[in-house]
């Protein structure tokens, strides 16, 4: 009986074994051969979109992959083809970013499952996350949640020194003792300093960043550059100058040369400017100079008084005739017209001058003026001997 239970449970392992195989080799049949997500991409049977974290290394991204296979597909994911490639930010005063693993599914948020292959069927996704590490250390970190476009080269920097780098990270032997965090942190470093817009960058502005080093750390980041195939030797950060000198001459040499000359020209240009300054000074008073002679319409004025005064003196000189000749009434022989004489052309030429400055008063006045002119003239030209006659002949 015994041996009837074993041979029966021999068969039933046999035939389980047999369902199982069957199975499998239907399924990798359905399935198709395993390929590699960069040539998934390059065939068009997966689509990708890729989205940042937000950090700067480590899980940098997630990429979304979309099967557009009418049958399931399965990618590799240990050996992916993006390790070396570049996330492109839209932003130019963003970081680009570039991978270096994808580990394998994505649990939602920053948990994963680790994985070496992913199948996806026909029309589905599936979220990776993608590891990696910022290019560009005069930028700012990449914004939250922004799209990225996959690239092999970058505009911002050489991605050939990167690429070097990248591969040398992927197989290097870290110490033991060297945590995930730890890793990251000399990963980065190695990738930053291994560009050479980045070689006069002081170690003082990496630890601003975040990023403080040992002296164990210093040495694995060499190491790992010189695998790589670049020298350490111009790279400022590594070669420890900034611990051994210190002192403000050796940060900024150019300093203590230039200001002192800069100051120099600034005095001057301001003591030339201040002189130029001064000559054309006087410009703008010349205008005030020429506008004091203003008030010169005041002066025309004066004529208008000077011609208003004649109509004062046809009166005067009116009355002084009317008593003159009152006197030669009275008077008679007693004045002498040798002396009247020259007062005559006076006043013709006074008349005259009235005669130039037209007004009605002085033109209602000039007939009274001329008969006593030609009453004073009749009265001159009569002799002693006729005035004696005049009054018998009228008698």
């Amino acid at each position: 009986m015994r041996k009837r239970q074993s041979s029966k449970t021999l068969i039933f392992w046999i035939l389980l074994c047999v369902i199982i195989c069957l199975t499998s080799s239907s399924m990798v049949s359905a399935e198709g051969p395993e390929q590699s997500v960069k040539e998934a991409i390059d065939s068009g049977d997966v689509s990708v979109r890729f989205s940042s974290t937000g950090a700067a290394s480590g899980h940098i991204a997630n990429v979304v992959i979309t099967s557009n296979a009418d049958s399931d597909i399965t990618l590799n994911l240990k050996n992916s083809g993006l390790e070396g490639l570049v996330l492109e930010n839209p932003y130019l005063e963003e970081q680009d970013e570039v991978i270096t693993d994808t580990p394998g599914t994505s649990q939602g948020g920053a948990t994963y499952t680790p994985a070496d292959n992913v199948t996806i069927g026909s029309g589905k996704s599936v979220i990776v996350p993608v590891m990696g590490y910022c290019m560009n250390f005069d930028k700012a970190t990449p914004s939250q949640n922004i799209e990225f476009s996959l690239t092999p080269t970058s505009d911002k920097t050489s991605i050939q020194e990167i690429s070097r780098i990248v591969d040398t990270i992927d197989d290097y032997p870290f110490p033991e003792n060297f945590t995930s965090g730890r890793r990251q942190t000399v990963e980065q470093m190695a990738i930053w300093c291994g560009q050479s817009e980045n070689k006069d960058t002081s170690l003082s502005k990496f630890e601003d960043r975040g990023y403080d080093l040992n002296d164990e750390d210093i040495e694995v980041v060499k190491d790992i550059l010189t695998q790589s195939g670049k020298s350490t030797q111009n790279i400022e950060a590594l070669s420890g100058k900034e611990k051994e000198e210190a002192g403000p001459l050796d940060d900024f040499p150019m300093v203590y040369t230039v200001m002192p000359i800069i100051i120099v020209v600034i005095i001057l240009v301001f003591i030339l400017s201040r002189r130029g300054k001064k000559k054309e000074a006087p410009k703008p008073q010349a205008p005030q100079r020429t506008s004091r002679p203003a008030p010169q319409p005041q002066k025309e004025k004066a004529p208008a008084e000077k011609i208003e005064e004649p109509k004062e003196e046809p009166k005067v000189e009116e009355e002084k005739l009317e008593g003159k000749e009152k006197e030669t009434e009275e008077l008679g022989k007693e004045e002498e017209p040798e002396q009247e004489l020259p007062e005559e052309p006076e006043i013709e030429d006074e008349d005259k001058e009235e005669k130039e400055v037209p007004s009605e008063e002085e033109e209602m006045e000039m007939p009274e003026i001329e008969e006593d002119l030609l009453e004073r003239d009749e009265a001159e030209d009569k002799t002693p001997e006729d005035a004696d006659k005049g009054p018998s002949e009228n008698e």
